[in-house]
Parts: C-alpha cells; sequence; structure tokens
C-alpha cells in the first residue's frame, strides 16, 4: 500500500505519481519480506534475481532478524494524511481522519465533521482507546496494529501545539495587566516585545543556547488590526527548539514579575509564574531522562509537575472567562 505523506505534497511539482508509487512499492515489498523473515527470490517487479548474484544465493534463506510492527509515532498530521490509501490497480480513499473517533472528512456525514472543533462535536463522543470490529481506521488491517500502539510525539504536541499557544497568552496577559511595562519601564505593548525579544536573544546566548526569532509583536502573537484577541499563538516562524527556549526565558521573566508585582497583581502572577515554572521542570525532566523508560520516581515528579501545571492553567483559563478577557 503507498499513502499519501506530508512529504508527497512536497513533490507534486518535483516526482511523478509513476515515481512515487515505484518507491512505495519497493518499500511494501522490503517490509514484507521482513515480516516472513526470508530472503526474496524475486524483487519488487516479481522478477528473479540475476544468476549467482549476492541476492539470488541468499534467496530463500532465513534473515538473521524478523520484523514486526512495533508501534506508529509522528506527528498528528503526518498520521492523519497516512489514511489516504492506495492500492495498486485500483483506487481507495479513506474518508476517516483519526484511529480514536469517528471524525471524518465525508460530506455526507457533516455531524462527524472533523472540522468542528467545539466542545458539542458529536466525534467527542465517540473516543475510545478500545480496539473494536467496526474501527474505521485503515491501519486495523496492519498485522499487530492496536490502538494502545498509536504513540503520540511530545515535540508535535507540546512544543510546535500547546506551548506555543501558552508562551503567546502569558505574554499578552501580562502586557494587559502592565506588569511588563512596569518592568521593562515602558508603555506601548509592541515597543515592550522588542525590548524581551532584544533580552530573550541576549539569555539564551548566555545559557549556551540559540532563541534567533526576530522581534516579536502584537500581530506575531495573533493579534490582527482590530482591538482584540481572537486566539494568542505565536506565529510559525518560530519552531519547535525556539519555542522550548522561548518559555524558559517566559518562565524567568514571569517569576521575576511575580516577585516584583504589585500587591493587587501579586497572587495572579505568582499563578502565571508557577504555570509556566512547572511545566519547564516537567519538560527539562524529560529532556534530561537518558533511560528508555523513566524510572518510577522520576515519573511521579514529571506526573505531579503536570498536574500541578494544568490546574494552574484551567484556574487562569476560568479568570480570563470570568472578565471576558
Amino acid at each position: 500500500m503507498a499513502h499519501k505523506t506530508v512529504y508527497s505534497r512536497r513533490w507534486n511539482f518535483k516526482v511523478t505519481e509513476a515515481t512515487r508509487e515505484t518507491i512505495c512499492r519497493i518499500l511494501a515489498w522490503d517490509l514484507k519480506q521482513l515480516e516472513i523473515g526470508e530472503w526474496a527470490f524475486v524483487d519488487h517487479d516479481g522478477k528473479f534475481h540475476s544468476v549467482d548474484s549476492e541476492r539470488d544465493k541468499l534467496a530463500g534463506t532465513r534473515m538473521p532478524l524478523r520484523g514486526a510492527f512495533c508501534y506508529w509515532k509522528g506527528d498528528m498530521e503526518a498520521h492523519m494524511y497516512s489514511h489516504f490509501l492506495e492500492k495498486t490497480g485500483r483506487y481507495f480513499k479513506c474518508n476517516s481522519r483519526c484511529d480514536w473517533c469517528l471524525a471524518t472528512s465525508d460530506k455526507r456525514s457533516p455531524e462527524l465533521s472533523w472540522g468542528d472543533l467545539t466542545l458539542r462535536a458529536l466525534w467527542r463522543w465517540t473516543l475510545t482507546m478500545e480496539d473494536s470490529p467496526s474501527d474505521p481506521s485503515p491501519w486495523k488491517v496492519v498485522p499487530r496494529f492496536e490502538k494502545s500502539k498509536r504513540l503520540l510525539d511530545l515535540m508535535h504536541i507540546v512544543h510546535l501545539g500547546t506551548l506555543r499557544d501558552i508562551v503567546a497568552s502569558v505574554l499578552i496577559d501580562s502586557l494587559q495587566d502592565g506588569s511588563m511595562g512596569l518592568f521593562y519601564g515602558l508603555q506601548d505593548h509592541n515597543d515592550i516585545l522588542r525590548l524581551f525579544s532584544k533580552h530573550a536573544e541576549a539569555w539564551a546566548r548566555s545559557h549556551g543556547m540559540a532563541l534567533y526569532m526576530g522581534k516579536l509583536t502584537k500581530a506575531r502573537l495573533g493579534r490582527p488590526s482590530y482591538d482584540h484577541w481572537p486566539y494568542p499563538i505565536l506565529d510559525s516562524r518560530v519552531k519547535a527548539a525556539k519555542a522550548r527556549t522561548l518559555l524558559g526565558f517566559c518562565t524567568h521573566i514571569m517569576c521575576l514579575l511575580a516577585c516584583n508585582a504589585p500587591v493587587q497583581l501579586q497572587r495572579h502572577a505568582q499563578l502565571r509564574a508557577t504555570m509556566c515554572w512547572t511545566l519547564d521542570v516537567a519538560l527539562s525532566t524529560f529532556n534530561l531522562n537518558k533511560c528508555v523508560i523513566m524510572s518510577a520516581p522520576c515519573v511521579a515528579e514529571v506526573t505531579w509537575l503536570l498536574r500541578l501545571h494544568l490546574a494552574c492553567y484551567q484556574r487562569l483559563s476560568c479568570e480570563s472567562l470570568q472578565k471576558m478577557k
């Protein structure tokens, strides 16, 4: 089976469809022989190997190792595109977009549309981690595939996902309550963000890290031309590694703001700093872990930190909703 991936989209004007099919056919043949555990008599086109060639001599003998499906790991977009299956001879497109729910791109089922991101979306009620015969996932035809083997990618979920929202949110919040302006001695938000960016790059260099992201502005935090923050998010120029470094600096700044905040802002500033600090320490613990499986004390510490992070995040979210921010 060949599947359209993120990479195939980049190949559209460089590599022909026939070349992509050949590459995928070779990969499928190779993986099939790994599963069988024997060197093949024929190549991916069904042709016998040349007589007395190295492959001909190995044909029919056992491989030292066999291959088996272990887990599926990758970012969510690439996995979604893997659901576009193509079979040689006839084409079949799968409308399923998720291995855990019934979200679909089929226009004949708009009630399960994967574009509905509201809390009332019907696909949310179909979420399950249990395998069933009615599972729409095309991956169920792969031997040994189970939902529990579909692993989530920390970098794409946190570093390129929630982390970008959290960094933008704490910066916007500290600008609106005036604490960031008091710290830098400025009033204009864009001037404050430019000085913050310069400070961040200097801080990163002093800690042996790179943070060349240009100067932040309100527009780069998701603010449109009108006076409203629809949804705070860093722009796409701040990549995963830079977002992680920026979180470290934001944690440093938020802790300083909490220590120097006016009395009326002190509790809020401390809650905001705690939210950043707990996530920063939890991610650092992940990075410092050198074992395949973390020790039980390490798992307990990370779990405690992330639960505290979520508690602070929820409290700050509720306060923002109450204030209609």
